[in-house]
């Protein structure tokens, strides 16, 4: 066994050696009279890791001591840069945990910080730099359901917003001129699916032409299709989508409002046209007493 050596303060008799004293060079044997302990210190002996290597404190791996593992932090005292004692990960973790427990100050400070030119800069650059990684992250939040409310709102307010609004009208026009076969896809399909709205906007649009009052709605639309069973008021035929006919034509001044219109297969629209209800209907094979009394009892209960 070694030289050993009393501790002044607690008594203990323990090994002379850096381990369990502090040098000091002043003293005879070059370690202080009190031991680490004592002195608030433990006993523990310095790992010994490969170089280029360093321990995260709080996951406790051995990673290399690269930026791609360890973050570094401006000492204003010593004026150089130094590790971190604890890896991205864990210092990702720990900054998403105050985030979700501290959401206004968050808030607050993000905005604060953003405006600052360092901020901006930085941005930019890692926008620039990261520009594959920053599409994919933006189409993951879109396409999540819980997210749509917040974009449609965000969307809402940068083109009401003054000062966002022509920048955004600026990047719209760039876009459709730079992807007109996007576009021409986006239109075919937003028409397929809204083709009610689009038939309501081109009749009220004739009507308008013509000076006549045009007041139907998607709702009063509706329900004139389940008044006549979503069938064809004239011929009782079932379909999916029908076609919206003037009772009166629009050429004999046929208002489009909710006591004008009547659903009607392509067929029998095309086939009325513009004759009147009375001298059509009894020209056609499906003609019946009853079907025409209910048509006009729609009409009269509407008026």
């Amino acid at each position: 066994m070694g030289k050993m050596k009393i501790c002044s303060t607690c008594k203990r008799e323990l090994p002379a050696t850096p381990q369990y004293f502090y040098k000091f060079i002043h003293a005879k044997d070059g370690l202080k009279s009190s031991c680490k302990e004592c002195q608030g210190g433990n006993f523990k002996v310095k790992e010994k890791l490969p170089e280029g290597y360093r321990r995260c404190s709080r996951c406790k791996q051995v990673l290399p001591e690269t930026e791609d593992y360890f973050l570094k932090y401006w000492s204003k005292k010593d004026s150089k840069y130094y590790w971190k004692c604890h890896c991205l990960e864990c210092g990702k973790k720990s900054c998403k945990a105050w985030r979700q427990d501290n959401p206004e100050k968050y808030k607050e400070y993000y905005t604060e910080r953003n405006k600052t030119e360092e901020a901006r800069t930085y941005n930019r650059e890692y926008k620039r730099a990261n520009r594959d990684k920053g599409i994919e992250q933006h189409k993951r939040y879109r396409s999540k359901s819980e997210n749509l409310a917040k974009i449609k709102a965000y969307d809402a307010e940068r083109r009401r917003n003054p000062e966002t609004r022509e920048k955004v009208l600026d990047w719209s026009r760039r876009w459709r001129a730079e992807n007109p076969e996007k576009v021409a896809d986006y239109n075919k399909q937003y028409l397929e699916g809204h083709k009610d709205y689009f038939r309501q906007a081109t009749h009220i649009r004739n009507a308008r032409k013509k000076a006549l009052k045009s007041t139907l709605t998607l709702e009063e639309w509706e329900a004139i299709k389940a008044h006549f069973g979503y069938t064809c008021a004239y011929c009782g035929k079932s379909l999916e989508r029908f076609q919206q006919d003037h009772f009166i034509p629009l050429s004999q001044g046929g208002e489009y409002t909710a006591k004008n219109i009547v659903p009607a297969c392509k067929k029998c629209n095309c086939s009325k046209h513009t004759s009147s209800f009375e001298e059509w209907y009894r020209r056609q094979s499906f003609y019946t007493p009853e079907r025409k009394a209910f048509i006009l009892d729609y009409i009269e209960r509407v008026l």
